[in-house]
């Protein structure tokens, strides 16, 4: 649900040696935390793809940094109903609904996707992304819907353009 548009733009030179850097502890404050960590996380995932080949190693490398209410409430539920089985699609989406209940993100996101507008000097493609993560959590759209969102929501002098 929460993916990191930058990460789908990188190119990684073979040659580079990189290290695994510790991931920063989840509290699940808020959805500006739960967005940088999720990034962090599927950057790592991206980077190190060997090492993250199924949905239970990412859970369970993920787990390591929950701490609070995140932290309590998966030991709740892994208790109960244990991690077989269980998709890094639900792992997402079980953390996201703690910090925001499915309503209201819901609501929230359609309010955001409505209201959103290129900012002055803001690069095409970084909206595009912007919106492209917002339609992530929402219903299927199709491209032509996806073109046409975008160049409603462009600076007028550039929608003149199109």
């Amino acid at each position: 649900m929460v993916t990191c548009p930058a990460v789908a733009l990188m190119a990684l030179p073979s040659q580079l040696h990189l290290r695994l850097q510790p991931l920063m502890p989840y509290k699940g404050l808020s959805m500006k935390e739960h967005r940088i960590y999720f990034c962090q996380l599927e950057t790592q995932f991206w980077l190190f793809p060997g090492d993250f080949a199924t949905d239970k190693i990412r859970i369970l490398h993920t787990m390591q940094a929950l701490q609070g209410e995140p932290a309590k409430a998966w030991n709740r539920y892994n208790t109960a109903h244990g991690i077989q089985g269980v998709t890094w699609e639900f792992f997402k989406k079980f953390l996201l609904n703690l910090v925001e209940n499915p309503e209201s993100y819901a609501l929230s996101i359609t309010e955001d996707y409505a209201l959103a507008r290129q900012r002055p000097n803001q690069l095409v493609y970084g909206f595009n992304a912007y919106l492209e993560q917002l339609e992530s959590h929402q219903e299927l759209y199709t491209v032509t819907q996806q073109i046409n969102n975008l160049i409603l929501r462009l600076h007028k002098s550039l929608r003149e353009d199109s």
